[in-house]
């Protein structure tokens, strides 16, 4: 299960998405999705919360 998650972090796939609107941000402007991803994996998910 966790390398199933693992692959589909790794390499997402915009034409199979979760979420609509993100994929739709990822075809149109990638480098701004990769950017937003990373402010929130922060903000939300990582230990320093500041």
């Amino acid at each position: 299960v966790l390398l199933s998650i693992q692959a589909l972090l790794s390499a997402p796939n915009p034409d199979d998405p979760l979420a609509n609107d993100v994929a739709e941000q990822w075809k149109v402007n990638e480098s701004q999705a990769i950017q937003t991803a990373r402010a929130w994996t922060k903000l939300y998910a990582s230990l320093d919360r500041e």
